[in-house]
């Protein structure tokens, strides 16, 4: 018997051991249930906080796209009859009277503001709706606002909600998370589908806004040697591959830009790609999406990070010049920029003249782009600064032109400085290829909610004649 003695002590340890391990278990088990139960709590908190954003975007773009403005104050048209200038909405919404948008572009110039569209002038986020919503935005700008929303409870830190009642008209108010919304415009870019479909003239319009885009010589490395997909591609060969992944002949293509007919020649267009671990063809059809273009001969992972943002497969010929251009003119520029050539100009004001000048007048003044841009920056300056500060700003222009509406800007800057290099320029065909009003939008909402995080992408389209909204894409991450 005396060697049966602790047993019972043996066995109560063995038990409590193994208890221990399956209390253990199930607490870490519940831990993390809660866990992930919380975060699809936060996760379906997160879509919806995208979805306010993106929904909250869409009202805005709507509202500022309403013909006639229902808060119009008249100064839109004064200003177009007092200035003498073309319509301000020409080209914009229809409908009679100008368009909230319209009256917008008054309001900057009486606050000597550059110009640029809507949607970059304030930063889209929870926290700008929520200070509209409780009144607070307003009276930091000095306009009585009544709150539109009521306040709420928040009665734990989780954020469950106490005493709110359905359509109690609560906005945001104290949910947790945040969302922020990127509107971008799609008709400030180059449209990619206009390289082969169209006429000739418009093929050829879109491939000087691409070469022009491309051509600065800062994108040399890009072009010279191999690339980071092991690919040798010059700037002709890479305007070649772009066409001939969508145009439906099976031949290698390019646009003669001085005819802008599409010359075949004899090699099959899928030999770029032959070489691949995986070979693969040509689309010979639109873009399904931006990403697409990775596949294109040239396009590395630096070269679709250089352009993409430029590109479109969505907007059509005219170019909103004020959008593509905005945040690039009306700057300080520092005094000492080195020698001013075409290498100091922003590749997008390098696009946005290939739009109205053709190949052989963009070639003659190369060399002195730098200096357009410096003389589009200045003069733009002038009319925002006040009378005493305009002498320290240098613009060449004889007659300067008032900077709303821009398109007007625009055309008149470019025909005189033109005309100082000893070039025509045609303003109705520059005119007829430039607007100020966009109907495509890409809008990206983010939301986070503790950890969880949301992203949708929508593009839409505002049909010029009701504005009428048209989605043609939506992406949920």
């Amino acid at each position: 018997m005396r060697n049966k003695r602790g047993v019972a002590l043996l066995m109560v340890l063995a038990t409590v051991a193994v208890m221990t391990t399956v209390v253990m278990e199930f607490v870490h088990d519940t831990q993390v249930r809660s866990r992930i139960a919380a975060n699809a709590r936060d996760s379906v908190r997160a879509y919806f906080l995208a979805r306010s954003g993106m929904e909250l975007s869409r009202l805005m773009i709507a509202f500022m796209k309403q013909s006639p403005c229902p808060v119009s104050s008249g100064l839109a048209g004064a200003l177009t009859q007092a200035s003498g200038a073309k319509d301000i909405t020409k080209g914009g919404t229809s409908g009679g009277g100008t368009s909230c948008e319209d009256e917008l572009r008054v309001l900057q110039q009486m606050l000597n503001m550059p110009p640029q569209p809507f949607w970059k002038m304030l930063p889209i986020t929870s926290e700008l709706f929520q200070g509209v919503a409780d009144g607070s935005f307003g009276a930091m700008m000095g306009i009585p606002a009544p709150a539109l929303v009521t306040g709420i409870e928040q009665s734990d830190e989780g954020g469950k909600l106490a005493d709110v009642d359905e359509g109690s008209g609560v906005l945001f108010g104290n949910l947790p998370g945040n969302f922020s919304v990127e509107i971008d415009d799609e008709d400030r870019k180059i449209p990619l589908k206009s390289l082969w479909k169209g006429t000739p003239a418009q093929n050829r319009a879109a491939m000087m806004r691409l070469a022009a885009l491309i051509a600065p010589p800062r994108y040399d490395a890009l072009f010279s040697g191999v690339n980071s997909r092991g690919e040798e591609v010059d700037r002709h060969e890479f305007l070649s591959a772009i066409l001939d992944w969508m145009d439906p002949d099976t031949s290698i293509s390019e646009i003669d830009l001085m005819s802008g007919q599409r010359v075949t020649g004899s090699a099959p267009e899928d030999s770029r790609y032959d070489s691949e671990e995986a070979p693969y063809r040509s689309r010979n059809a639109s873009f399904d999406s931006i990403a697409e273009l990775r596949l294109v001969k040239g396009f590395s992972d630096e070269a679709y990070r250089a352009f993409a943002d430029h590109l479109s497969i969505y907007s059509e010929d005219k170019v909103n010049i004020e959008s593509m251009l905005a945040g690039l003119l009306g700057r300080q520029l520092p005094n000492d920029q080195g020698e001013l050539t075409a290498m100091s100009a922003p590749a997008q004001f390098l696009a946005g003249l290939s739009v109205c000048l053709k190949p052989e007048q963009l070639v003659q003044v190369w060399q002195r782009l730098g200096l357009w841009y410096t003389a589009f920056n200045n003069c733009v300056l002038i009319g925002l600064l006040p009378e005493e500060a305009q002498a320290e700003v240098l613009c060449p222009l004889d007659n300067i032109p008032a900077v709303n509406p821009f398109s007007n800007f625009f055309v008149e800057t470019l025909a005189q400085l033109a005309s100082a290099e000893g070039i025509t320029l045609d303003k109705k065909v520059c005119e007829d290829a430039i607007t100020v009003t966009s109907r495509y939008f890409k809008i990206t909402s983010h939301a986070r909610v503790g950890d969880a995080r949301r992203t949708l992408t929508m593009v839409i389209r505002h049909a010029p004649t009701d504005a009428r909204e048209e989605r043609y894409y939506w992406r949920e991450e």
